[in-house]
């Protein structure tokens, strides 16, 4: 009996997984429940994973069931836990980072001495990871842009509406897009590195805004008092408009790639999910490779807020590069961790 429920369970969850599969495929202005499958993803992974186990120890198939399942979605998987070796990054011709800094919340204090001390660990970090040649940054104001320019001696920048880049190289054009009815944007630049002349993005999808509500749901909600419904209504409400809103906004973005003349390393916070119609969109339609897939190295999860295993951050580049590392820094000066990489020029 017990085998047989522990079995069936096995199959319910095998159809769920397919089912989020579909996820990239649905518009969410067509069906936008089907947007919120695409997080649960990586426990997905893990449930099944103990179904292998559980049916491996009792020396039954069944177990194949599974692995099948897991099989199916390699794209995906591959999306979330990579376990590829990088190469030596000293022939790079190009190390990009994004960082969603948070608008600095976390390291502008109106304590003095506690924000020296802050400011000056996040300044000892990023001398770490030099030399960078471009730093996307989102939630990055213009007068913080100036900051972390002056302080991280980044002579040239650009900015549109919060999301910003940094270079170390002159910029010889740019511009951006402004999203209709929402304070995210994408801000664009083309470099010239080496005598390669590429094009750097960097971008900020439609934010959820559901972070406060989710925390003060965990702290003080009860499904028995109707004030905890009606809070996980306003959340569903806010994430719908969120999902449909990224899905407009990565038609315009995936437009605009498409239309440039030179490589693109694209750089940003795009508050979705790898098992997402906006990552489709974006990259795997436009061709761009994820840098993560070719040389990330464990769980590649970006967010360190309340909402766990998301990875929403991400380096994507056009698939001419030659992807050398990816890293992933679990730093606590932003809710967001910054993501880097090392690319060369084909020969």
């Amino acid at each position: 009996m017990v085998s047989r429920v522990i079995r069936w369970s096995n199959v319910l969850l095998i159809l769920f997984t397919l089912f989020v599969y579909l996820v990239p495929y649905v518009e969410p202005k067509t069906f936008w429940p089907i947007a919120l499958l695409g997080p649960t993803y990586p426990w997905l992974i893990l449930l099944h994973l103990g179904f292998i186990a559980y049916w491996a120890v009792a020396r039954k198939a069944y177990f194949l069931m599974s692995l099948t399942c897991l099989i199916l979605g390699w794209n995906n998987l591959t999306a979330i836990f990579s376990f590829k070796l990088p190469q030596s990054g000293e022939n790079a011709d190009l190390r990009a980072m994004s960082y969603n800094v948070y608008m600095l919340q976390r390291i502008m204090n109106n304590d003095e001495n506690l924000a020296a001390k802050r400011q000056g660990a996040f300044k000892s970090f990023m001398a770490s990871v030099e030399p960078l040649d471009v730093l996307c940054a989102q939630e990055c104001p213009e007068r913080f842009t100036r900051w972390l320019a002056r302080e991280l001696k980044f002579p040239y920048l650009y900015t549109v509406r919060g999301t910003a880049i940094l270079s170390r190289h002159p910029l010889l054009a740019q511009g951006g897009l402004n999203f209709d009815n929402s304070t995210n944007s994408v801000a664009w630049a083309d470099i010239q590195v080496k005598g390669n002349r590429i094009r750097v993005y960097s971008v900020h999808l439609q934010s959820n805004s559901i972070t406060a509500d989710a925390t003060r749901l965990r702290a003080n909600g009860d499904l028995q008092e109707r004030e905890t419904w009606v809070g996980i209504k306003g959340i569903l409400r806010k994430y719908r408009n969120a999902t449909q809103k990224r899905a407009d906004q990565a038609a315009q973005l995936a437009h605009h790639i498409a239309q440039s003349p030179y490589p693109v390393v694209l750089c940003g916070d795009f508050n979705d999910t790898p098992v997402s119609y906006a990552y489709k969109l974006i990259g795997e339609d436009n061709g761009l490779v994820d840098t993560f897939r070719k040389k990330g190295s464990g769980a590649g999860f970006t967010y360190g807020g309340v909402l766990p295993a998301l990875r929403i951050d991400y380096i994507l580049t056009d698939p001419r590069f030659v992807v050398l590392n990816h890293d992933r820094f679990k730093k606590p000066f932003s809710d967001h961790f910054p993501v880097l990489c090392e690319l060369a020029f084909p020969e």
